[in-house]
């Protein structure tokens, strides 16, 4: 939403990335309509059209200022075939972790060049997946670098284009904190499953 502040305007484009259609229709949903528990992030005054449902024909996003939000998929393109030829201003890409592999990455990767775009990858941490060393490894080691460290200075790091956020349920606002911690009480902290669905850890 700050890159659509920041950068939207007449034809800039946003993509709202999942592993199907119908996941990504939800993300546009939970944008402007909320989920019954949360807000929407968008007010739905700022949608100029938009699909009815996940089957419409076409299923970008226009709203007021001329942006356009288009909704992509990954799952069944090993190639991301998908996942190519628009140069894009931010991307969000829920459940990031199942992106087939590497091809996916550097197509996205390319789709912000032009206009320096930011890609937001939301996931479940799951460490078999490539981004562990692609990008979640890389951007815990550049954080690690020391303040004087000749590659913090210069970025000449492979994890300095990237920022890692854990996001522990606890810290979930639209969630009843008291139950949550009560949940993990109940749960071996300890076991990389925990660590990883109510930590947020990277961990296996």
């Amino acid at each position: 939403t700050l890159e659509w502040l920041r950068r939207g305007g007449p034809l800039q484009l946003f993509w709202l990335v999942a592993s199907k259609t119908e996941k990504a229709f939800k993300l546009y949903q939970k944008l402007v309509k909320g989920t019954g528990k949360s807000p929407p992030v968008l007010p739905p005054e700022l949608i100029k059209r938009g699909p009815k449902t996940w089957r419409s024909s076409d299923l970008s996003i226009e709203l007021v200022d001329g942006s356009i939000f288009d909704l992509k998929f990954f799952a069944g393109d090993p190639g991301a075939e998908g996942l190519k030829s628009d140069d894009i201003v931010a991307a969000l890409v829920d459940e990031a972790a199942h992106l087939p592999g590497p091809d996916s990455l550097i197509a996205l990767e390319g789709r912000c060049l032009d206009q320096r775009g930011r890609l937001y990858f939301a996931t479940t941490p799951r460490p078999a997946s490539f981004l562990m060393g692609k990008v979640i490894g890389p951007a815990m080691d550049f954080e690690r670098l020391p303040p004087d460290d000749p590659r913090r200075k210069s970025g000449d790091h492979e994890g300095a284009g990237w920022c890692f956020v854990e996001m522990p349920l606890v810290e979930n606002p639209w969630l009843n904190r008291a139950e949550v911690e009560a949940e993990i009480r109940r749960k071996d902290a300890a076991d990389p499953s925990v660590m990883r669905d109510f930590f947020g850890k990277w961990v296996s």
